[in-house]
């Protein structure tokens, strides 16, 4: 039987131990599996006396949706690196926007104000050379990237 609900879409996700067939819900960019924070828990003093933030990504198609790898990192100006890594399932049309969100959310979550980083990121664009090989596995470690 086919849902009612226009929430709802019919088709298959694959995900990493399991296949998820029937109805599906609409994507939207929310984490699979959660954020994975690096350091725990943590809180920078200040942000409004200066941040600097850097990011990575990798993705793979699976038919018409694409699973994205994101890791983002905020230095603070004290040079303390705040790092957040998450692994988002969405339609591939998506993935700007959702690389872009995540970098907001986090710095939003870091304790900057909403205006203050709209301001910040008014001028972001993707950079393809961010764009790392797509290995589950490495981008589990929790690894420190600094900014060159």
């Amino acid at each position: 039987m086919i849902s009612q609900n226009p929430s709802l879409t019919t088709g298959i996700i694959p995900s990493k131990n399991f296949i998820f067939v029937g109805n599906i819900p609409n994507m939207s960019f929310r984490p699979l599996y959660g954020f994975i924070d690096f350091p725990e828990n943590a809180q920078p003093e200040d942000l409004h006396l200066g941040l600097t933030f850097d990011y990575e990504f990798a993705g793979k198609r699976t038919g018409e949706l694409v699973c994205l790898l994101i890791h983002s990192w905020v230095i603070d100006y004290q040079g303390n690196v705040f790092s957040r890594k998450c692994e988002y399932m969405l339609p591939r049309i998506k993935a700007v926007d959702c690389l872009t969100q995540h970098i907001r959310d986090h710095i939003v979550f870091l304790g900057l104000d909403d205006m203050s980083c709209r301001r910040l990121m008014r001028d972001f664009e993707l950079d393809n050379k961010k764009c790392v090989v797509y290995d589950v596995l490495e981008f589990g470690k929790e690894v420190i990237k600094k900014s060159s």
